[in-house]
């Protein structure tokens, strides 16, 4: 990833621009929101001319559609973002974010259309002074209105040209700005390159997760910058995770970003936050995305009464793997996983995989009589099979969701859209979730119909704000006895997990259940999820 070259600031004394402005209350941003930095998108600067008495007036004209080609080429900047909500805006960020200039010479006045509410007010939060630290004034000491009732517009002077410029943010607040246009009367060249150095501290993973639990329990966010690195362990719609092989933090970008994958290395500057208990890095900037290099490894299955070829067995994201699958005579695929999760036999032996992480195939091969393992019956909790989304959870006796031959028990639990797991191109929109209060009430859920034939069953599951371990139990005699198989520490990121039964199984039912603590009473404000349940075994 091309790294940004930016410019350190020397230690300045500000001077706070007076003045108050009243607009409107229509947001393109909300303040404290979390928005991460994208790369650049293509369109040229805008140079155009005017006549002043005695003097030609250039302008040099900045907006969303210009500004990453700008940065580090004719400006320096810091925490400038794409507004992902209101795409004709550009953000400079809280906590020092900043436009800087040494290549536009003899500027003499600039003017920003930034966006104001009654809580934003750009005015108090951008400082703007030349290189001998001297404020800008305010042209007529005071503010127009834009075009919008919402936007305001800051029109600022030097006492005389200047070859060196800053606009800075200081404040909590991002600033979200549609224009900057600078005038000037000498020429625009292109910026001297300078190294990018940063004295933002850098922690370790388990230091951010330790200085979240610090803060306050419903969202604190610490008012420092630290730098966090790791690698890429998992990726959701607006979030992803970093690990370094053992800890493992959230970072909340708000919206996915593109070249984000899987197993790549990143170096992250943000804040910490601790949302309800669960630690996040927020207001994030990255400063480096190092891109993976994948493995494709076989497992010693793949060689037992057959053989698997691979194309090639490294790769980067998105590449293409050719696989062959060649049973020996007599014998036939009989299972194909990849990391442990059975997937459909292809119909065809040789197909190719789409690489996006690091992969472990496995086959079985059996003899040419041999039953398949199928899939029997699949659990999405969607209306289609007679679910209904519903907000109540604080049950304390068993409640029946679903119609008959389909219907679950919960205790401390529904059907619901909140937070729910949806998968990519499909109609999903409700999950199983169970949650826990102030009590000693133990949350469970449990099927109230049979599945025969079973051999193995798959779900996915995932958690929110509460680290309690996710008990899965299974019965062969229509839930009248449940036996423990299986304890999982459940990912706040959704995982599929596998639960296989020593041999084929007759009127099959489970039961999930969240372990209770040590005393026995829970903390308020867990959110367990769980969705997909796969059944797979033999067909009759």
């Amino acid at each position: 990833m091309k790294k940004a070259k930016l410019l350190t600031m020397s230690l300045i004394t500000l001077i706070s621009l007076g003045g108050l402005i009243s607009c409107g209350d229509k947001s393109p941003v909300e303040e404290g929101s979390s928005i991460s930095s994208i790369n650049s998108t293509n369109s040229s600067t805008q140079d155009t001319t005017s006549e002043v008495i005695g003097e030609q007036v250039k302008e040099f004209v900045v907006n969303s559609s210009n500004v990453f080609d700008v940065i580090n080429v004719n400006l320096y900047g810091f925490g400038i973002k794409e507004n992902y909500s209101h795409p004709e805006n550009f953000i400079i960020s809280a906590k020092n974010g900043f436009i800087h200039s040494v290549a536009i010479k003899q500027v003499k006045r600039i003017q920003l259309v930034a966006y104001m509410s009654s809580s934003i007010n750009p005015q108090e939060y951008l400082k703007i002074y030349n290189g001998n630290n001297e404020t800008g004034k305010l042209v007529n000491g005071k503010n127009d209105l834009g075009e919008e009732d919402n936007q305001c517009v800051l029109t600022y002077e030097f006492d005389s040209p200047t070859d060196e410029f800053f606009i800075l943010n200081d404040s909590a607040s991002e600033v979200s700005v549609y224009s900057l246009k600078v005038e000037y009367i000498g020429e625009i060249g292109q910026v001297p390159e300078k190294e990018f150095i940063d004295d933002t501290k850098v922690i370790s993973i388990l230091e951010a997760i330790n200085k979240g639990k610090e803060l306050a329990y419903q969202q604190g966010t610490s008012e420092e910058y630290f730098i966090i690195e790791g690698k890429v362990s998992s990726l959701e719609e607006k979030q992803f995770s970093i690990s370094d092989g053992t800890n493992t933090i959230i970072v909340y970008v708000g919206s996915k970003i593109e070249d984000i994958h899987m197993e790549n290395s990143v170096k992250i500057k943000s804040r910490i936050s601790n949302f309800y208990g669960t630690i996040e890095l927020v207001n994030i900037q990255i400063l480096a995305n190092d891109q993976a290099t994948y493995t494709i490894n076989l497992s010693e299955n793949c060689s037992d009464n057959g053989k698997v070829e691979l194309s090639k067995t490294t790769c980067s994201y998105n590449d293409i793997v050719q696989v062959t699958i060649t049973p020996d005579e007599g014998y036939k695929l009989y299972s194909y996983a990849v990391d442990g999760i059975p997937q459909d036999l292809p119909s065809e032996l040789t197909f190719n995989l789409t690489i996006e992480k690091s992969i472990l195939i496995d086959v079985k091969f059996a003899l040419e009589s041999a039953k398949n393992i199928v899939e029997l019956r699949r659990v999405t909790f969607e209306e289609s099979e007679g679910f209904v989304a519903n907000s109540s959870y604080n049950n304390q006796t068993p409640r029946e969701v679903g119609t008959e031959g389909s219907s679950w028990s919960i205790v401390q639990g529904n059907v619901t859209s909140t937070s729910a797991i949806t998968t990519e191109g499909t109609e999903d929109k409700l999950s199983l979730q169970m949650r826990t209060y102030a009590n000693t009430v133990v949350p469970y859920a449990e099927m109230n119909y049979d599945v025969n034939n079973v051999t193995e069953f798959l779900f996915d599951a995932k958690y929110k704000s509460r680290a309690y371990d996710l008990k899965v139990y299974v019965s062969n005699d229509s839930g009248e006895n449940y036996r423990l198989i299986n304890k999982i520490s459940l990912s706040t990121t959704v995982n599929q997990y596998r639960v296989e039964l020593s041999e084929e199984g007759e009127n099959i039912r489970i039961k999930f259940e969240i372990e209770a603590p040590a005393g026995g009473t829970y903390a308020r404000d867990g959110q367990f999820t769980i969705d997909n349940i796969i059944f797979r075994g033999f067909a009759d």
